[in-house]
């Protein structure tokens, strides 16, 4: 059977894989991570050919071929990662030797789901993260071939029709597993365990079967792929993984490259040693693209420099592994000795893997101290709903006291009835936290994440045991996007959100959006742990995360010192709002001296401008006005605003207006003018200027008419909202 006609169309969608997984890594394909399945489903195909291609299926020879192909370049990049990780003293990676091992053992997807990493928040927390794709393969691997003896003799003891009906039924039995799954909600066991991700390699291995019995048979519509491959790539661009769709994503690109791969089987291409080159440098550029970002990652670079810096080197590196385990006969000893580094290399590094210290046990022992810690919570959660209804009682009490002194808000802080949710650090210092907040609500876990967070607050908030505030110390373990912190805080409802950020954020990535997040609400505090944490070896354990007891110590108090903090602020603010409100209420309260043009246009006014001080006199003159001026600042019944509205019939000159203004230094005074003859730099008022308009203004030429009342009243109305603040020593006088 000839494979060259089907190989090239095969190597074009490998590579076009290979460069979307990359691009995703990188961050310019938000739906690189489907092409995982594709690599699944031709995986799966190629086994079934090649296997079909040997006279006779050997076991040792397929293993071997196996371990040459596919298990040494992992084993040098292994190795050359730890070893280039050891020169960088800033790394603490505390799971080397748990993660190396599952790498090298091929359960490293088993290892990833126990440990809680989530593969989409992209944190690049450790260089091995993209390897649960290597695990899976080496399992699947480990069964092909009792799978393919098994399914050969199923079709020797019937036929080609039941075999068919085996292997579409096993294809569309591990599909409905997966989408089982996916609606239960754990995107990580989905996205992780092998038996959701089988499904993809089962569609292969289904098509290899059927193509290889019906050989030259299988027909399909000429370059029809293509028309796939632009469906599939499509899908990379829009495949968001934080999508709804998110599983019928991976379904729908698992068909799609079926689809693909069992047309371009029956397609004759031409070959291309160019396409065949670079797509059999796949599983290398595969492997070697996690560490190459890992490290770049951490460099202080712009991010396009980043990005170029990540892809040369991802191909170099891959280029020059490739060279290396090459069998060419060109280079020989260039390529021995290319060799012979690596090795080396690698060596130091597995090296470095062997003689690590293993945290296992001093892990183990954290686990048994969380395990206490949530027996303390199970009785503290059961006396939090009894303290609810007097802690908000004494809440309310503390509002309508905010004058009282500042020590009081010490106080207050440790009675709140603060609700914290967080992952295994707040779990071992759960203790400290209740003795600075015993009337607290701790929900906390391991290895939890923040997409968990939203469900938690639902469910306090229907049973009503969402107070305020909130205390988050998530992140460290998985982050969640933008709309997911959107969805918490339309849950939290505006009550204040207190987010302990990360010590491990050169590997998790999270501070910076959490600063965003604080940034975009307003009820969001970022406890800076990371800053206040720093330099004090003495916090941490081992891995430099979870807390020693004076670490415990420390970090509850952080906690209380932010929200002390930020009660005080709220409190200096709100005394500060209450006494602003007073002067601004003061400074926009209106004594209106005037005459009947006052007492007939008072409706309007009052509806327009709100009440008022209204003094009217229709015998009011110069002198009458002086006496009744100063009565009224020696009783402090003048507010800081004043108007004079008379009409004609009081005859005041610009001199006599002067004289009334010096009486009021303090004051803003302001003059309405019914005509022209009061001067401009009295402060006036020209509604004299709407007088042209008829409807204004009454028979007698005097008194105003209902819109002439509206259009005064809505003309000082815009007058004053030109000046609305006032010195502050106005309320000192």
């Amino acid at each position: 059977m000839s494979s060259k006609k089907h190989f090239i169309d095969l190597d074009i969608l490998r590579l076009l894989s290979c460069l979307a997984v990359l691009f995703y890594h990188i961050g310019l394909l938000k739906g690189g991570y489907l092409a995982v399945c594709t690599f699944f489903v031709i995986s799966g195909l190629l086994d079934v050919i090649s296997a079909f291609n040997k006279e006779k299926f050997s076991l040792k020879e397929y293993y071997l071929t196996r371990l040459k192909k596919l298990y040494i370049p992992l084993l040098l990049v292994v190795g050359i990662t730890i070893s280039i990780t050891s020169l960088n003293p800033d790394i603490n990676w505390i799971n080397l030797k748990p993660e190396t091992m599952s790498v090298l053992f091929g359960y490293n997807n088993f290892w990833q789901l126990n440990a809680n990493l989530d593969y989409f928040t992209r944190h690049i927390s450790s260089p091995f993260m993209h390897f649960w794709y290597i695990a899976i393969l080496f399992q699947l691997d480990l069964i092909f071939p009792f799978l393919f003896k098994l399914l050969k003799k199923i079709k020797e003891k019937t036929n080609l029709s039941i075999l068919t009906f085996i292997l579409c039924t096993i294809s569309i039995t591990s599909t409905f597993i997966f989408y089982y799954y996916s609606t239960k909600g754990d995107i990580m066991f989905v996205y992780y365990h092998t038996l959701t991700r089988c499904f993809s390699y089962l569609f292969g291995l289904s098509l290899g079967f059927i193509y290889c019995y019906h050989n030259k048979k299988f027909t399909s519509i000429p370059y029809i792929h293509y028309l796939y491959l632009l469906f599939l790539i499509i899908l990379f661009f829009i495949g968001d993984a934080a999508d709804n769709l998110f599983p019928l994503y991976l379904i729908l690109t698992s068909i799609l490259s079926l689809a693909y791969a069992s047309s371009a089987v029956t397609h004759d291409s031409k070959e291309n040693n160019a396409i065949h080159f670079l797509s059999g440098l796949s599983y290398e550029i595969y492997l070697v693209q996690y560490p190459v970002i890992y490290f770049i990652q951490m460099q202080d670079l712009i991010n396009p420099l980043k990005i170029l810096l990540i892809i040369t080197l991802t191909i170099t590196s891959s280029l020059l592994i490739n060279f290396a385990l090459s069998k060419k006969r060109s280079f020989k000893i260039l390529r021995k000795l290319l060799l012979v580094i690596l090795i080396v290399t690698s060596i130091y590094g597995l090296g470095i893997f062997i003689t690590s210290e293993d945290h296992t046990e001093e892990m183990q022992n954290l686990k048994e101290e969380l395990k206490k810690n949530e027996e303390l919570l199970t009785e503290k959660q059961a006396a939090y709903a009894k303290n609810l209804k007097a802690e908000e009682e004494k809440w309310n009490e503390v509002l309508k006291n905010l004058d009282s002194e500042e020590e009081n808000i010490g106080t207050m802080v440790k009675n709140l009835s603060v609700v914290g949710v967080g992952d295994s650090v707040m779990l071992g210092a759960v203790d400290a936290l209740y003795k600075e907040f015993p009337n607290g609500y701790f929900d906390a876990a391991i290895s939890r994440t923040a997409w968990v967070a939203n469900g938690i607050l639902v469910n306090l908030k229907n049973r009503g045991m969402l107070s305020d505030p909130v205390i988050f110390n998530l992140g460290a373990n998985g982050d969640c996007p933008e709309s997911c912190k959107d969805t918490i805080m339309r849950t939290l409802d505006g009550r204040k959100l207190f987010w302990v950020n990360a010590t491990n954020d050169k590997d998790v990535h999270i501070n910076a959006k959490l600063n965003s997040l604080a940034e975009k609400y307003q009820n969001v505090t970022i406890i800076d742990w990371e800053t206040i944490s720093k330099g004090h070896k003495e916090y941490f354990v081992a891995d430099g995360i979870h807390l020693t007891e004076e670490g415990k110590k420390s970090y509850a108090n952080a906690i209380y010192e932010a929200l002390y903090k930020t009660y005080l602020e709220e409190y200096k603010a709100h005394k500060k709002e209450l006494i602003e409100e007073y002067n601004n209420k003061m400074n926009n309260r209106l004594t209106l001296y005037g005459n009947d043009l006052l007492l007939n246009a008072n409706e309007e006014l009052t509806n327009t401008l709100g009440d008022a001080n209204i003094i009217i006199n229709n015998d009011f003159n110069y002198n009458s006005l002086i006496k009744d001026i100063k009565e009224k600042l020696e009783h402090q019944e003048l507010t800081n605003r004043i108007i004079f509205l008379f009409d004609n019939s009081v005859h005041l000159t610009n001199n006599e207006y002067s004289e009334l203004i010096k009486l009021l230094p303090t004051k803003k005074v302001y003059i309405v003018s019914l005509d022209s003859t009061i001067s401009n730099e009295l402060n006036v008022i020209p509604f004299y200027q709407e007088l042209t308009n008829k409807d204004y203004i009454r028979i007698d030429n005097i008194h105003l008419t209902k819109e002439g009342n509206i259009a005064l009243a809505n003309m000082i109305k815009d007058y004053l909202s030109r000046e609305k603040s006032f010195p502050e020593k106005t309320l000192n006088q």
